[in-house]
């Protein structure tokens, strides 16, 4: 019995260090995260990373919304585009709400 327990630890002492030699590296570069930055080319400059950061205005909201098929559904209510640009008066700044709230 003792053989067969020896010869089980063999096989996972065999296993245990394959994937620990596949997933990992004994000579790793030291520049490796800069290897990787390399790869990307462009970065937003801070005028551009604020603009795309900002709440939408209430003029760009209404303007998807118009921009829409009238009888598109605009989310999981089932409302087409329609039923909001008919209203728009009366739910326009609930729905500006909602959006800045998300």
């Amino acid at each position: 019995m003792a053989a067969g327990k020896k010869k089980g630890e063999e096989i996972k002492n065999v296993i245990s260090n394959y994937f620990k030699a596949l997933f990992s590296t004994s000579n790793p570069p030291m520049d490796a995260s800069e290897m990787i930055l390399k790869g990307i080319c462009m970065s937003l400059s801070n005028q551009k990373g604020r603009y795309l950061e900002a709440d939408f205005t209430s003029v760009e909201i209404r303007k998807a919304i118009f921009g829409m098929g009238h009888l598109k559904a605009p989310g999981k209510d089932g409302f087409p585009a329609a039923f909001y640009q008919k209203i728009w008066v009366t739910v326009g700044k609930m729905l500006r709400m909602c959006v800045w709230r998300y």
